[in-house]
């Protein structure tokens, strides 16, 4: 008897048993995941951190680099800034400063700039590169020009339309097109390279200049014939001469009494072949609708 109740409640717990297991191995997936993330982060972190080490010393050189260079501390705050350059548009152009047709000289104003756009005044090389794209590509460069590191305080241009490296130079080939290419390219006194490129117009000398695209050729009367309709002048045709004659004479206007005082109406002019109308008629005639006001 003893027996059979323990069988009995030994076959009551076995499903109990089983969901407790069941549990258990839902609780050690879970921690297998949790600890594979884990592992994941511990990855990512030691990463970002020797890279930020690698910065920082990126940063001591760099700042070392400076201090050999006599650099002053503001100026290493530049350098970190620096994003890009542009080309002044406003302060860029050719001039004449001859006298002559067309321009002789090349303004250009460069400066570096910051991720919003901001200019950066921090001294570096400069140079100028002119194409002209009518030429052929043997031909299209005008000139280079270059402003050094140590002259490059000396061209610092800070006016109202703008800042930047100012460089003012007569053309080494003078251009054949209006339309000319400029090419800037600015190295930083860490070694860094920006670039950019800018189009203008100009006057070349000794004329306007041919056009990099130039107008078509006039069609043909060939081209012409298939193209436009063909026009023919109107005739003008001479009215039918009318089938009434005019009168033979005018009538005669009956003057208005001397004596009549001017406060007596004067009768008007009577036509000698105007027939009098019969008041019946003008009775039975309708009266003349009035025409409604122009609704706005």
């Amino acid at each position: 008897m003893r027996n059979l109740i323990l069988h009995i409640l030994m076959l009551g717990t076995l499903p109990m048993l089983g969901c407790v297991r069941g549990d258990v191995d839902l609780l050690e997936a879970r921690l297998r995941s949790k600890d594979a993330e884990l592992r994941a982060l511990n990855d990512r972190l030691e990463t970002t951190e020797r890279q930020l080490a690698s910065s920082r010393r990126e940063k001591t050189q760099l700042q070392q680099q400076l201090a050999r260079n006599s650099a002053k501390p503001e100026e290493i705050s530049r350098l970190a800034n620096v994003e890009a350059i542009e080309i002044n548009p406003r302060l860029t152009g050719s001039l004449n400063e001859d006298d002559q047709p067309g321009d002789d000289v090349l303004n250009v104003v460069v400066a570096p700039v910051d991720a919003s756009g901001e200019v950066v005044k921090l001294d570096g090389r400069v140079e100028v590169e002119a194409i002209d794209p009518s030429l052929p590509e043997s031909e299209r460069k005008l000139g280079q020009w270059a402003i050094s590191l140590e002259d490059s305080a000396q061209q610092w241009h800070d006016g109202f339309l703008g800042q930047g490296f100012q460089l003012t130079t007569p053309w080494q080939r003078p251009p054949q097109s209006r339309e000319i290419v400029l090419l800037a390219r600015y190295t930083t006194p860490d070694g860094r390279e920006f670039s950019t490129t800018q189009e203008i117009t100009v006057t070349p000398p000794g004329g306007v200049g041919k056009t990099p695209n130039p107008l078509p050729l006039p069609l043909s009367q060939d081209e012409q014939s298939e193209t436009f309709p063909e026009i023919r002048p109107v005739e003008f045709q001479q009215p039918a001469p009318s089938s009434k004659p005019f009168p033979a004479s005018v009538p005669k206007i009956t003057p208005a009494p001397k004596d009549s005082s001017p406060n007596e109406p004067r009768p008007l002019p009577i036509d000698a072949d105007l027939q009098p109308i019969p008041l019946n008629d003008v009775l039975k005639s309708p009266l003349p609708r009035e025409t409604p006001p122009f609704a706005e």
